[in-house]
This record gives C-alpha cells, sequence and structure tokens, in this order.
C-alpha cells in the first residue's frame, strides 16, 4: 500500500505522520485495512516511555451497552481511593448492583494502562458501529476532564485495551452486591425503550404487515 506522508513530528516518544496522498485506506485494528476517506494522520508512539508513567486519577465513570449479540450491560465508577461501584445487566457474569474496593495493584495496574491510552487526547472518542456497543467514559484527572465516547472498536489500540480491562475489573474485585440502586453518571448500560412496544401496540401497522405477508406467501 502506498501511503505518502509528511512528518509532522518526531521525537524520542512520537512520531505523527500527516497524510500527502488521497488513498482511501487506514490501517485498522488489529492490522486489518478499513476504507476511511477522512483518514488525516498516522501516530507511532513509544510504548516503553508510555507504560512507565502512572496516571493519577480523581474518578472514573464508565458505562457500555447491550449490542445485537452478548455484549453485556454494565456501569461502573472507580475512585482514586479505591472505592468502586458496578453495575451489571444483562449478559454479564455479576448481574445487579455491587460496591467495593478494588485492590492496590489493579490500582498500580489501572493507573499504568491509563497513561497509554490517553497519549492522544485530540483523538479519544469514535462513531458508533450499528452492531457493537456503544461506551461512554469520564475520566476526571488531577488538572482536566476528558470524555470518551463511541464505539470500542474504533478505539485506538491503548484505548481499546484500557476499555477491555474496565470491562473485565469487577471479575477481579472484591465486590459486596446491594440491595439499594445505585445511580451511576454514564447511562450507556440503560437500554433505550422508546420504540419497543410500537409494532406491537400500531394495530393498522400490524394489520397491513399481515396483509403483506399473505401477499408474499401467495
Amino acid at each position: 500500500m502506498l501511503w505518502v506522508a509528511q512528518i509532522q513530528k518526531v521525537s524520542s516518544d512520537s512520531l505523527i505522520l500527516d497524510r500527502i496522498t488521497e488513498s482511501p485506506y487506514n490501517f485498522g485494528f488489529k492490522g486489518q485495512f478499513l476504507r476511511s476517506p477522512d483518514f488525516k494522520q498516522l501516530r507511532f508512539y513509544n510504548d516503553t516511555l508510555n507504560f512507565s508513567g502512572r496516571t493519577s486519577f480523581q474518578k472514573i465513570a464508565f458505562s457500555s451497552s447491550l449490542c445485537y449479540g452478548t455484549c453485556p450491560a454494565v456501569a461502573l465508577e472507580v475512585y482514586g481511593n479505591g472505592d468502586f461501584n458496578f453495575f451489571g445487566g444483562k449478559y454479564a457474569q455479576k448481574q445487579g448492583y455491587f460496591r467495593g474496593h478494588i485492590s492496590e495493584g489493579l490500582m498500580d495496574s489501572l493507573k499504568t494502562r491509563l497513561t497509554p491510552a490517553l497519549i492522544n487526547k485530540e483523538n479519544l472518542s469514535s462513531s458508533k458501529v450499528t452492531d457493537a456497543p456503544v461506551c461512554e467514559m469520564i475520566v476526571y484527572l488531577d488538572n482536566d476532564t476528558l470524555n470518551i465516547s463511541g464505539s470500542p472498536h474504533g478505539f485506538s489500540l491503548r484505548l481499546y485495551e484500557f476499555y477491555s480491562f474496565l470491562m473485565d475489573l469487577p471479575e477481579y474485585s472484591e465486590l459486596k452486591q446491594v440491595n439499594a440502586p445505585i445511580v451511576f453518571e454514564t447511562k450507556r448500560h440503560i437500554r433505550d425503550t422508546t420504540f419497543d412496544n410500537i409494532l406491537i401496540n400500531d394495530e393498522d401497522f400490524m394489520k397491513g404487515l399481515d396483509s403483506l405477508l399473505l401477499e408474499m406467501e401467495e
């Protein structure tokens, strides 16, 4: 594949290339090529440096939606002191409301993985995909607040890995189920039921659909 570019930045921690040609193909996740005319830049980062630091935070609010398959609906909030709130909905391995605390080791891993996930702060979100979960994440740093949303499959590799780490976090945390519901800041785990009953309740539509099916059978 021909990809002609101009070097925008080169340093010990990163290499950034601006596209010159109008080739409509870009590098996708796990080596796949995706058609994307808006793709303008390639960024390479020094992971040795990225993983050597830990990014402290005050709070991470996160939720992820269902998809057409078995993607779990979950919501969680983890605080800088290790306090952890979790909700597991449909398809989640743990279902219900939970409170708990994550270990010091998990907190270190979380901070270490957060550093490379946020390296490209100008491009943290992605577009929605029809048959894929949609997530929302708000990261409260000591001096900044970052909003991240979209389909995880459109995230950068390190951000996708951080998403996966958050999805697995409840399995490795000490959690106790609680009866009282917990209100979460992000809402992607709540299924939109606006159109659930339209087809069932619309009698005229159903009659028309039945007639159409009869015509097709004839």
